[in-house]
């Protein structure tokens, strides 16, 4: 059946968008639906779905959060066109000195530059005139929990996953509250990993009738969302108690496999890389 024909599958998300429409088109390849994504925009709003998507809509996968916009065209939904809410996804607790990093250049709100996941540690020994180097042997000898409460801190973020857990169907921060300690649900606080992604699928194949679908992972997504992966310190990792948790971990930076230390370097020097227009895409 050619697409014009089939019904559709809405996916209205962020970036997490991206991998729902290759996961679930893959799982359920030669089903009557043809799936598209409407991009989350934030603040900015949302990519809108052609009238004629909208028109034959069998489903709407909205992801709910307190930035997400409602879906653009909703008016014109059948009246048998079931929404199914899920949250958007984070764990913040788990680098709890993220920031936005001032040497990325401004290319635009879509693009983060070449280290789009800033370390307000590593940016303090460095204004404090310490080389990379030093900045990354000071970042390993740090305690982040002198910072801040880091129990606190994850408890104000639990809050908010309960809350949007309350008007969800699939309750993904339960989920996550349960058993990030036990597995490696995030790459990066804002990037579910492999486990989470497949935990994700399998919810909403469920609520849409497909429970006896075995989840089939897009090749671009067996590592993950995204290209780049900053390390947990391994201080907090400690603190939250994360069996999952390896010293020698490698972490991606987009094609590269860097060690906790080896990717810091990088970032505390700010190398410059020859792929730049890629982290666009994280």
């Amino acid at each position: 059946m050619a697409d014009g024909d089939k019904r559709t599958v809405i996916i209205s998300a962020n970036c997490h968008g991206r991998f729902l429409r290759r996961c679930l088109r893959k799982t359920v390849a030669g089903e009557t639906y043809e799936f598209v994504w409407a991009r989350h925009l934030g603040f900015r709003g949302q990519d809108r779905a052609p009238n004629e998507v909208l028109d034959r809509c069998a489903f709407v996968l909205a992801q709910t959060g307190h930035q997400t916009a409602k879906l653009a065209g909703k008016w014109r939904l059948p009246a048998d066109c079931r929404i199914i809410r899920f949250p958007v996804v984070w764990l913040n607790s788990l680098w709890p000195t993220h920031c936005v990093d001032p040497r990325n250049p401004n290319l635009g709100p879509d693009e983060r530059g070449p280290f789009p996941y800033g370390d307000r540690l590593i940016l303090n020994f460095l204004e404090e005139g310490a080389s990379p180097e030093q900045a990354v042997a000071r970042w390993f000898e740090a305690d982040p929990g002198q910072l801040m409460n880091l129990d606190r801190f994850h408890e104000i973020n639990a809050a908010k996953a309960r809350q949007l857990d309350k008007g969800a169907d699939i309750k993904l921060g339960r989920f996550i509250l349960g058993r990030f300690q036990r597995e490696r649900l995030f790459v990066a606080y804002n990037h579910p990993g492999p486990a989470l992604l497949r935990h994700m699928a399998k919810a909403l194949l469920d609520e849409m009738g497909f429970g006896g679908a075995k989840v089939k992972m897009p090749r671009g997504n067996l590592e993950g969302v995204g290209l780049v992966q900053p390390p947990v310190h391994p201080k907090v990792a400690a603190h939250f108690k994360l069996e999952w948790y390896d010293p020698g971990a490698l972490y991606a930076y987009f094609e590269e496999q860097l060690s906790a230390r080896e990717y810091l370097l990088r970032y505390a020097g700010f190398a410059p890389i020859e792929q730049r227009e890629k982290a666009a895409a994280v």
